[in-house]
């Protein structure tokens, strides 16, 4: 191998490849810059996470680990010459589409991932298939500057509920839970969100797949490998709180058991992930390197087919944010600011005065309504938001909004309830919430052109449909209560009474909209 590296033939060949990846680094340098400038919301949305978040931080890790991964493979990269691809090409048009759509949805995540992909499909035109695949770790190592997997804390909250329960059973502790709620002899302990080991989770799949590109030939070495970085950290999370919770039990102090549970729950989570990569090492593949030769020089590319395939990748790129951008061009009257709430009848009647201790967590209405109203014998607290779209920007589901705040409330059991509301059955979304030694029942929805919903993708969905048929710009979101009383009847019933006195919601909100 080392005397054909020595050949005239090759060299020449060696040298023409290197001007063809110099031409092609400085065609791809300018198109992550024009669609770094296309979809810089998508781009600055993400930096905010990274910088305000400790689940992300990582983040800032990932593009000099990207070039490391590409350092790497740069004697496999000589081997190969990048060549236009424009056959990928096809696939650009209709990733911009489907863009607009998550950018109409208003749903930044998918924006994010989907503006990654159009990206992946550029550099495939660009880099050509045999060079890209050369590159198909690094490049892929990418999709993880999208800051990902909030989602997953309600499910990861319950599963370390549910398993802290189970460890409690089998070492014979008494234990009574109620969703994220635990109580135990020494005390009541909360599996709150930052205790649901989403932040370890996301560091761990981040590191386990970068540790897995660089120890690991075999693509199911890789696979099993980032499948026990997912695994592991979920369940060492099931044990740090169940440690934390039987300590207490076994010192008979909840506040001494708790006391710096986070940091010393780093502590216990740097070690088990040093004990994930000394059990990697245990099968890495040493001393083995990808092949070199397989790929030979294939001619050279030159200037004019890399500039094409990159100006084509940037024009098409470009159709769904400029479509998106003559919607945003269409302004709309702001008709919320002078209405009135919706109307309650009897025997319902204003209370006097309304307790304000509670009110959900609502991203940027344009009008807000809290009130409180009272039979006689129950007390219903209202909470209504009003939204106006600008174009394609409608703030009605965002998922920093919530029902309770987490500092005077907590979410104690959510779940779907059948109620009826202008005649109709309607599936709303009913959430307890706990503040100390009260319980009140939430029932919320969306009212979405002329429709209720409590799913949030339906609400996106029928969002997205309005601002594309010229359908209605106003909606809302409302979200009623009222305490469990001892002696009183069901607050679902309460609730059910209260939303069958309210005017019809889908036509008080279509009448805000001139």
């Amino acid at each position: 191998m080392e005397g054909i590296r020595n050949t005239p033939a090759y060299m020449v060949a060696e040298r023409a490849a290197r001007r063809s990846w110099a031409v092609t680094i400085v065609v791809v340098s300018a198109v992550v810059a024009v669609m770094g400038a296309l979809f810089w919301r998508e781009g600055l949305g993400a930096y905010r996470v990274w910088v305000g978040s400790t689940a992300y931080n990582h983040c800032f890790l990932v593009l000099p680990l990207v070039g490391y991964l590409i350092w790497e493979r740069r004697t496999v990269l000589l081997n190969s010459t990048p060549r236009p691809e424009f056959k990928a090409l096809v696939l650009i048009p209709f990733l911009s589409m489907l863009w607009f759509l998550t950018a109409t949805l208003g749903v930044l995540e998918a924006q994010q991932f989907v503006a990654m992909t159009l990206l992946q499909a550029a550099l495939l035109s660009l880099l050509g298939w045999p060079a890209y695949k050369r590159l198909l770790a690094p490049l892929l190592y990418l999709y993880f500057l999208v800051p990902s997997g909030e989602f997953l804390v309600p499910a990861l909250q319950d599963f370390t509920a549910a398993f802290v329960v189970k460890g409690l059973h089998l070492f014979g502790v008494p234990v009574y839970s109620d969703g994220v709620f635990i109580e135990v002899r020494s005390g009541r302990f909360l599996i709150a969100e930052e205790c649901a080991g989403i932040r370890f989770l996301i560091a761990s799949v981040a590191f386990g797949t970068f540790y897995a590109i660089v120890m690991y030939q075999s693509r199911w070495k890789r696979a099993a490998f980032v499948a026990l970085s997912i695994v592991v950290p979920i369940l060492a999370n099931g044990v740090r709180a169940f440690g934390i919770v039987y300590a207490a039990e076994l010192i008979d102090s909840a506040t001494a058991a708790t006391a710096d549970h986070v940091i010393y729950g780093w502590g216990f989570f740097s070690a088990i992930l040093v004990g994930l990569i000394l059990l990697g090492r245990s099968f890495a593949d040493r001393g083995e390197q990808e092949d070199v030769a397989t790929e030979r020089f294939r001619g050279k590319s030159g200037l004019a087919p890399a500039a094409l395939a990159g100006f084509l990748s940037i024009v098409l790129a470009s159709v769904g944010p400029i479509y998106a951008s003559s919607l945003d061009r269409v302004r709309v009257p702001d008709t919320v600011a002078l209405g009135e709430p919706p109307a309650v009848g009897a025997p319902w009647r204003r209370a006097e005065a309304a307790e304000a201790d509670w009110t959900p967590i609502a991203i940027g209405p344009d009008r807000v309504f809290a009130d409180a109203f009272t039979d006689g014998r129950s007390t219903v607290y209202r909470f209504v938001a009003l939204y106006v779209a600008r174009g394609r920007t409608n703030n009605l589901v965002r998922s920093q909004n919530r029902i309770a705040d987490g500092v005077h409330w907590s979410m104690a059991v959510q779940g779907a309830r059948e109620a009826k509301i202008g005649g109709s059955d309607r599936s709303l979304e009913a959430t307890e919430i706990v503040s100390r030694a009260r319980r009140r029942l939430v029932f919320s929805f969306y009212v979405v052109d002329g429709t209720i919903t409590s799913d949030p993708l339906t609400a996106k969905l029928r969002q997205a449909a309005a601002v594309m048929t010229g359908g209605e710009r106003v909606s809302a979101f409302v979200a009623v209560a009222t305490d469990f009383a001892d002696g009183g009847p069901p607050p679902a019933e309460v609730l059910t009474r209260f939303l069958g006195a309210t005017e019809p919601l889908p036509r008080y909100v279509t009448a805000l909209w001139p």
